[in-house]
């Protein structure tokens, strides 16, 4: 499982990296130099995004089961995030009063421990 983690922590990595070097790319002044120096970058983290998106490619096919499982952990834990967000929006909005909201939090913070328990 944290291999899977790792692999997908390093695609994220490297999209994030490549929006950040063709940020650079448009606001800096260009120069010839310049212009061979973020090329050379964008080569190297398309590089390594591609070889990690086939490292996550290939755990989905050699270990579906696992695959499965912790992709469907991880859509159980947005949706509790989403839903505690929720809750507290609508305290702060005044929808639902402080007890209500506090038995809610309450039931989402207990789902979210028992979902890292099975981790």
């Amino acid at each position: 499982m944290m291999s899977y983690d790792f692999g997908m922590a390093f695609v994220e990595a490297q999209g994030a990296s490549l929006m950040l070097v063709d940020s650079f790319g448009r606001t800096m002044q260009q120069t010839p130099t310049v212009e061979q120096n973020i090329e050379i970058l964008r080569d190297e983290i398309s590089h390594n995004l591609i070889h990690g998106q086939t490292f996550v490619r290939n755990f989905r096919k050699y270990y579906p089961e696992i695959y499965t499982e912790i992709t469907t952990r991880q859509a159980v834990q947005t949706l509790l995030n989403a839903e505690k967000a929720k809750v507290e929006e609508l305290l702060e909005s005044g929808r639902i009063e402080y007890t209500e909201a506090e038995k809610m939090l309450e039931s989402v913070t207990e789902r979210m421990k028992r979902i890292q328990k099975l981790g």
